[in-house]
């Protein structure tokens, strides 16, 4: 209907002699005012050398007669064109929705280029706290955006099996296994106190005792990040990176393009000529690689890899990663454009109003283990994408366990349910669904055309979020869309004109099914997505 619109709008410039300009539809601030409006009078004012209302007059005059799905255009204010659409136009664009049913708001904005997600992440020392669940989140939906959006994406996980903290955790978790034999033992220093250590010493019976450790912790984590729906395409190793031939490789390009210099025994990148703040080490005094000297390698892997595009996942304490990360892409030859760093923010979780620190169970920080096992998978992942990831969240535990209306999840997964419901009612009274039998003239309430137009954002909605990298809009879009039904549903108990299942009136009742089973789509397809189930029954509520 845009395009259509566009087109004319087109027409009737090029009818003015003026020049062509950038076509903008928009939803008009205020209701009346129509169904689209555009400002492209203002942007002719100038070459028309007259004022913005005049010009708008002049289109309108030029779009006549109009055609007969537009009702009516008129100049509002200081020089808007609004345009309302006939009921039977957006009637006729659920057809597009019903055809394409589980493809209806992809794109291909894309063109199949290839991009590497890299999230979650965390270091193999423990299991995943919340922080990684947030960012599993959010990375798996925008994967899954992406892919909407025409790309080829390709998750990757970035196993951190090297260096101090990884000492300290084999160092804790033999004190442990030597606990359990009844030996003296003491944590190291820095060390890992977790009771998780005493059950995985427990198991780890043969075999080198760091290696085994290390492949206990990334099973556990795999485990948990499956359970959170989340499947990561490659598990890379940051040691199997570091004994590869790249590794030096790498270093070496640096080395001869005169990015690298020694000083008091140390090697050092030059990122301050890239606009870090100071430059970093890559090689410490001692002979041990810095992990950002393993950062720039993995980064210039992925471009190998030949990869369009790298997205990076980072936690909020990695802010100082940015800089430098991107520095040494631009050194190695790369393009910094083509590489994109998000940071997931801190994730607080209150209950009863209060922040919950501790975990009853492991009397540490809670894991994403105790969230899903407290909260559930589509709970979990609807409030992380309920906000943005760059600003810090308040995950409301009693809320997102709550049954009822007045949690958002369940509240979009009941409008859903309920539609399903109204289409076994439906069954109970002997109407079958068919689509062919929806009749425009009887699409005549106001809020079906309404419910229409939402229904038609939702491509618009995929694409900003994979063109701004910002999947929470997906999220606040299904609450919408869920809330605009709810309040259309609920009016057949005081108006028979908004009943569904009438068997009286069956082309009226085979409109609003096929109505409702264009929203029980989109509903699914954005659900879908986000990585959460679109359930037919919930809580034996109908």
């Amino acid at each position: 209907m845009k395009q259509k619109l566009e087109k004319l709008l087109s027409q009737a410039i090029q009818k003015l002699n003026l020049p062509p300009v950038p076509i903008v539809l928009e939803l008009p601030k205020q209701k009346g005012h129509g169904d689209l409006a555009t400002p492209a009078a203002f942007l002719l004012a100038g070459p028309a050398k007259k004022s913005p209302r005049d010009v708008a007059e002049l289109i309108v005059e030029k779009l006549k007669p109009l055609p007969s799905w537009i009702e009516k255009a008129e100049v509002a204010g200081p020089g808007f064109v609004n345009f309302t659409i006939h009921h039977c136009a957006y009637f006729e664009t659920l057809g597009n929705i019903f055809k394409q049913k589980g493809k209806f708001g992809s794109s291909r904005w894309g063109e199949g280029k290839k991009i590497i997600l890299e999230f979650v992440s965390a270091n193999p020392t423990g299991p995943l706290n919340v922080v990684s669940a947030r960012a599993a989140a959010v990375g798996d939906t925008l994967a899954n955006i992406l892919k909407a959006a025409g790309f080829k994406p390709h998750r990757e996980f970035y196993v951190n099996d090297v260096g101090h903290q990884i000492d300290l955790f084999t160092q804790s978790l033999e004190a442990r296994r030597r606990e359990a034999r009844g030996e003296e033992a003491a944590i190291p220093e820095g060390g890992y106190q977790g009771e998780y250590l005493k059950d995985l010493a427990q198991k780890i019976t043969r075999g080198d005792f760091r290696s085994e450790g290390l492949k206990a912790m990334v099973a556990w984590q795999k485990k948990s990040l499956k359970n959170f729906g989340v499947v990561f395409d490659r598990w890379l190793h940051q040691s199997a990176l570091m004994k590869g031939p790249k590794f030096s490789k790498t270093l070496n390009v640096l080395q001869k393009k005169g990015h690298l210099y020694e000083q008091e025994g140390a090697l050092f990148f030059r990122a301050t000529a890239f606009g870090d703040d100071k430059d970093r080490v890559v090689r410490k005094s001692g002979g041990e690689y810095s992990y950002f000297a393993s950062d720039i390698v993995y980064h210039a892997d992925k471009f190998a890899r030949k990869f369009d595009r790298a997205i990076d996942l980072f936690g909020p304490d990695h802010h100082g990663y940015v800089a430098r990360t991107q520095a040494g892409v631009q050194a190695l030859g790369f393009d910094p454009k083509r590489l994109t760093i998000l940071i997931v923010q801190q994730v607080n979780l209150v209950r009863g109003g209060k922040v919950v620190k501790m975990s009853k169970r492991a009397g540490e920080m809670i894991t994403m283990d105790d969230l899903l096992e407290e909260v559930g998978k589509d709970a979990g992942r609807f409030f992380f994408l309920m906000r943005s990831g760059n600003t810090h969240l308040d995950f409301d535990l009693d809320l997102a366990k709550k049954h009822s209306l007045d949690n958002p999840v369940f509240y979009v997964q009941y409008a859903h349910a309920r539609i399903a419901s109204v289409f076994r009612k439906a069954r109970e009274y002997k109407i079958k669904f068919r689509p062919a039998a929806a009749r425009a003239d009887f699409f005549d309430l106001p809020e079906e055309k309404e419910l229409v137009k939402r229904l038609l954002e939702y491509p618009e909605v995929l694409l900003r979020a994979a063109k701004e990298l910002e999947p929470h809009g997906l999220a606040f879009y299904c609450l919408d869309l869920a809330k605009q039904f709810q309040s259309y549903y609920s009016r057949a108990k005081e108006d028979p004109r908004y009943r569904v299942v009438d068997p009286d009136n069956l082309p009226r009742a085979q409109t609003k099914l096929y109505l409702l089973k264009n929203i029980q789509i989109v509903l699914q397809n954005a659900l879908g997505l986000m990585g959460i189930s679109a359930p037919e029954r919930m809580e034996g509520k109908e």
